[in-house]
């Protein structure tokens, strides 16, 4: 492999016939090339070019349906994340629903089991082995817990051994965060509210509000008649789980 110069050669216009110099050598390498008819040949910097590397984000999930709420979040952020730039690999806790359009999306995934709590000092050691074998065949660089319903998970441990950036996604409100909630480098919030109401305060939080795929709603029909409603009616809905967290009221 030819070493990459520090700076690449500069366009030069190709003549019929090579100029010389007055001692009668040829003035360039790339004037040799236009003499002898091979232009194509690529620069040297051309052959050592790489394809840039895409970022691993591992996703550690708690479901493997897209039932809806935090699982339909991560799912159609999966169907939406810019694939030429990162690589997605999802930690599922079963085979469940949602195989089908991984498949079908592309995207990998291990049938990882839930996130690996302490259950003996021996399991633990061997789940955090375990994790840290995985994280660096697959290169991670990003590890991404959607939910933060965790206490002490192996996974959390592992990548704070490696030096891998935690990320943990909050789609409610969470004033009581397990212990190893602090060690996230940044908590993504679904909303504000859920943002300045959340526990731990010393980690930094930003603001994501969930993905929609459209396409998704291409099938949808106005049901206007059916509920007796004009087409000037206001209507004010909410999908989800009716309970206290939602904030329905």
């Amino acid at each position: 492999m030819l070493p990459c110069p520090r700076h690449p050669p500069r366009n030069r216009r190709l003549s019929a016939g090579p100029p010389r110099d007055p001692a009668g050598r040829h003035s360039s390498r790339l004037d040799r090339l236009a003499a002898s008819g091979n232009v194509n040949e690529r620069p040297r910097h051309a052959q050592c070019m790489k394809a840039p590397t895409k970022h691993v984000i591992c996703y550690l999930t708690e479901s493997a349906g897209d039932w809806g709420g935090a699982s339909r979040v991560l799912f159609s952020n999966l169907r939406l994340i810019d694939r030429s730039r990162f690589e997605p690999l999802v930690l599922l806790p079963t085979k469940g629903p949602i195989l089908p359009l991984l498949d079908r999306i592309a995207v990998p995934y291990v049938i990882w089991g839930q996130a690996h709590e302490p259950k003996g000092i021996l399991r633990y050691t061997m789940a955090t082995a375990a994790s840290i074998r995985l994280f660096r065949q697959r290169r991670v660089e990003l590890l991404h817990v959607n939910g933060a319903n965790y206490w002490r998970p192996a996974e959390i441990l592992a990548a704070r051994l490696l030096r891998i950036p935690i990320v943990t996604h909050y789609h409610v409100v969470v004033d009581k965060p397990g212990p190893f909630v602090r060690y996230s480098d940044l908590i993504v919030a679904v909303s504000a509210f859920t943002a300045e109401a959340s526990q731990p305060k010393s980690v930094p939080k930003a603001v994501v509000h969930n993905s929609v795929v459209l396409a998704r709603f291409d099938s949808a029909r106005d049901i206007r008649l059916e509920l007796d409603l004009s087409p000037d009616d206001v209507v004010v809905s909410f999908v989800g789980q009716v309970r206290d967290i939602k904030g329905v009221d």
